[in-house]
């Protein structure tokens, strides 16, 4: 293992010719040695000081194209923000960005936590990639606020909810959306006449 590329280099990564003889180099090293070699290298710092959001492309590696271009895999080890700010022990999310031997598998989620035996030491776990968060719109609020609103209250009629959610901010556009995103997740009760029609939130929820 290589760690990093701009720590046995003092030319340069950003173009052709800077980064060419060393990886003509390793690529030699591990042709006449039959080994694999792995090269640690980092994405570009965004702007913000954040990491970017969504997955990562060819766009975040730093340096020449020529580094992409000569490397038969790059593994990608990207940031997966999951709640309203950053955290330095968000989990990470591992993929293959680029492959010549095999078909892409799908990326690996990667979690910080303590080690039951020791909580001051950290241990890694693998699984599912966590879903990235992203900010609530309207809608996303007024879905808890539905389902929060017949969980306490039980059973109302629609015209009851249009008149409470006004109170709370939400117009009956939004309010039916909010329903719809629900689906099974609310019931609707059906009476006699069309007055007797309840919307209720379905055990599951």
């Amino acid at each position: 293992m290589v760690d990093s590329l701009s720590s046995i280099s003092a030319r340069g990564e950003n173009s052709v010719e800077d980064v060419r003889d060393i990886f003509s180099f390793l690529s030699r090293v591990a042709l006449d040695f039959r080994c694999g070699l792995l090269l640690i290298h980092h994405l570009r710092k965004p702007a913000t000081g954040c990491p970017p959001p969504g997955c990562l492309t060819f766009h975040e590696l730093r340096g020449s194209s020529h580094i992409s271009a000569i490397s038969r895999s790059i593994i990608g080890l990207h940031w997966v923000q999951t709640g309203p700010l950053p955290r330095p022990d968000d989990p990470r999310r591992l993929e293959v960005l680029k492959t010549n031997l095999c078909r892409y598998p799908p990326p690996i989620g990667v979690s910080l936590h303590p080690l039951a035996h020791d909580p001051e030491v950290a241990g890694l776990t693998y699984g599912e990639v966590p879903p990235a968060y992203r900010q609530p719109t309207k809608r996303d609020e007024c879905v808890r606020w539905l389902r929060e609103l017949l969980g306490q209250h039980g059973p109302l009629a629609p015209g009851q909810v249009m008149a409470m959610a006004q109170g709370a901010g939400f117009s009956r556009a939004t309010v039916y959306r909010a329903r719809q995103q629900l689906g099974q997740g609310l019931l609707e009760t059906r009476g006699a006449r069309p007055a007797d029609l309840r919307w209720a939130i379905t055990a599951g929820e």
